[in-house]
């Protein structure tokens, strides 16, 4: 599932994964929201997406398919924060 959204969807795979840049602060625009998502997993969200097919359809694939790279996202976003406050300074 990975593989197929890092290909078929480039532009917003590179949005997701791109490097920080020091303007970066998006806990300024609105409140971080807590992420109860460490459990989170592609397994996981295969599972959540292949229901949604099921029971739904395509679009509601799509929607699905959206918000679980959107979580992933944000996942990242706060590994690398956190990475980034770990680094000792020069």
């Amino acid at each position: 599932m990975r593989r197929f959204i890092l290909t078929r969807m480039p532009k917003l795979s590179a949005s997701i994964h791109r490097v920080l840049r020091p303007g970066d602060h998006p806990e300024d625009i609105a409140p971080p929201k807590p992420l109860t998502t460490d459990s989170w997993t592609w397994d996981e969200a295969e599972a959540r997406l292949q229901e949604v097919y099921e029971k739904e359809g395509a679009v509601a694939w799509v929607q699905a398919a959206l918000s679980e790279i959107e979580t992933e996202g944000e996942i990242e976003r706060a590994r690398r924060r956190r990475e980034m406050q770990d680094e000792p300074t020069s």
